[in-house]
C-alpha cells in the first residue's frame, strides 16, 4: 500500500534498514558490497541499483569504528561519494524524528 503511494505520488524516501527486516536484500547489500564497494570514503558503503519488488533501491552504510556504531539506509534518492555523507545525515535526522515520536506516544 505505502509503496504504491510514494509512487503514485513521487515521493522520495530514506527508510532506517536493519539487517533481518528484509533479509534477502540484506544478504545481497553486504555481498555486493564485498564485491565492489562503490564508496571512496573510509567508514562508508554503497550500493545501488539493487532489485527489490521490481524496482531499484540504493542501500547505504556508515560505521563508526572508533564507537562501535553503524547505520543502514534504503532510499530511492542518487546516491554518489558527493552526496553520501549527507544522505546518511538526512537519514539519521528523518530516524530521530520517528524516534522521538515513539517515545512522546508511549509514554503518553
Amino acid at each position: 500500500m505505502y509503496k504504491r503511494l510514494i509512487i503514485t505520488l513521487y515521493w522520495k524516501y530514506i527508510i532506517r534498514f536493519k539487517e533481518g527486516k528484509i533479509q534477502i536484500l540484506y544478504n545481497e547489500f553486504k555481498k555486493v558490497v564485498e564485491i565492489e564497494n562503490e564508496s571512496k570514503k573510509t567508514n562508508y558503503e554503497y550500493v545501488i541499483n539493487l532489485d527489490y519488488q521490481e524496482e531499484k533501491v540504493n542501500i547505504i552504510k556508515y560505521q563508526e569504528k572508533e564507537k562501535n556504531t553503524g547505520f543502514v539506509y534504503m532510499t530511492d534518492l542518487p546516491i554518489s561519494n558527493k552526496n553520501i555523507e549527507i544522505t546518511i545525515g538526512l537519514g539519521s535526522k528523518r530516524w530521530k524524528v520517528d524516534y522521538l515520536n515513539h517515545i512522546k506516544l508511549r509514554d503518553t
